[in-house]
């Protein structure tokens, strides 16, 4: 057992492969497990703050509402809603006055295994992930010197995404009531537009009438695209058929070219909860529907145009660019292969010249 003393008291050692931090606190040594020598050091000079009567105390809820402040400014409010979901479980498990170098990976997995029981596993530890990017952040602003502990997540059960047919593509369109709701479809499964991205389209940005028709995807109103960049999206034939029959019965805002394209009323209520209604429906009665963690609905039509792409022999760099991804390394996350392209893959890897030289196999001597 190697061991090294502090000349102002204390000790590190090792056991086996982990090291370890002890310092006696009012006659009591307490002993500290840490992983590498470098974080044994550490948390033996927490022991003599505590010690000393000098132990920092940060709380929880400082560290939260202070990356919550800066997530605001530049996140979509989406990800600040979820963001403040995480705030609520954790404050309510924890405490709000709950100081963050108390956090040890056994109460973090505890909390983990509690909200597992309600929630699925990738919903828990989505929890626990904002935690530990407040603190990475408060460790960057120089608030706390490091982490209080290894923040370690439960194992999320990995389903292999799915890419819709062109037989499941109809099957669902046809099951949707909502005419917006099956014009939405269209433009996610033809052009890989977000759902954001859909809800916030305007007359104004579909051009159909020109030689090589687009749809554009435009920041406008303090609204931009996912990544902040505009860009615009080929139109086939198909889908400009279906756009120009969807003009002709269900517009009529030739003088109002920033109306809304899909149009759920006159005060548009609430077009994220019902359009995802309508989707859900139609996914539904197919058996199709697995949830939102399931990535099913328009999510689900945006990896099947990316990985139809693909499948078509188009470059990463033209999927990435009609996608709106930020890197080629985001594109990747959404492509599938299909079996189709699979079983062209290994058809190719014949030996056979003919079928005089498959017959032989026949002939083989058997072991």
């Amino acid at each position: 057992m190697a061991s090294v003393k502090h000349p102002q008291g204390g000790r590190i050692f090792q056991r086996g492969s982990k090291w370890y931090a002890g310092c006696y606190v009012d006659g009591i040594e307490k002993v500290r497990v840490a992983g590498g020598k470098r974080e044994a050091w550490k948390k033996l000079d927490d022991l003599q703050r505590e010690r000393d009567g000098q132990r920092q105390y940060v709380a929880l809820s400082d560290i939260l509402l202070s990356y919550r402040t800066n997530l605001a400014l530049a996140a979509k409010p989406k990800t600040v809603s979820t963001f403040d979901e995480s705030v609520r479980m954790l404050e309510a498990h924890f405490g709000p006055t709950h100081n963050v170098l108390d956090l040890t990976t056994h109460s973090i997995l505890r909390f983990l295994k509690e909200k597992a029981k309600k929630r699925a596993n990738i919903t828990a530890n989505r929890y626990v992930k904002n935690l530990r990017t407040a603190l990475h952040a408060a460790v960057d602003d120089k608030v706390i010197d490091g982490l209080p502990c290894k923040i370690r997540l439960l194992k999320e059960i990995k389903r292999k995404p799915k890419i819709l047919s062109v037989a499941d593509f109809k099957a669902a369109s046809s099951n949707m009531q909502h005419i917006n709701a099956r014009m939405a479809l269209w433009i996610a499964y033809m052009c890989g537009l977000r759902h954001d991205e859909i809800v916030h389209l305007r007359v104004c940005d579909i051009e159909i009438d020109l030689l090589k028709p687009y749809i554009a995807v435009r920041a406008y109103g303090g609204w931009t695209p996912k990544t902040h960049c505009e860009r615009n999206v080929a139109i086939n034939e198909t889908l400009k058929s279906a756009l120009t029959i969807h003009f002709m019965y269900h517009h009529n805002f030739s003088d109002r070219p920033d109306a809304p394209f899909l149009y759920w009323g006159k005060a548009r209520p609430k077009p994220y909860r019902d359009l995802y209604a309508q989707v859900r429906q139609g996914f539904q009665a197919i058996g199709m529907w697995r949830g939102v963690e399931g990535k099913t609905g328009l999510h689900m039509c945006r990896r099947s145009f990316a990985s139809r792409l693909l499948e078509q022999g188009e470059s990463l760099a033209t999927v990435k660019e009609m996608g709106g991804w930020s890197t080629i390394e985001a594109c990747e996350r959404y492509l599938t292969s299909t079996t189709a392209v699979k079983v062209n893959a290994v058809a190719g890897l014949n030996v056979w010249p003919d079928d005089k030289d498959a017959d032989r196999v026949a002939e083989w001597p058997e072991r």
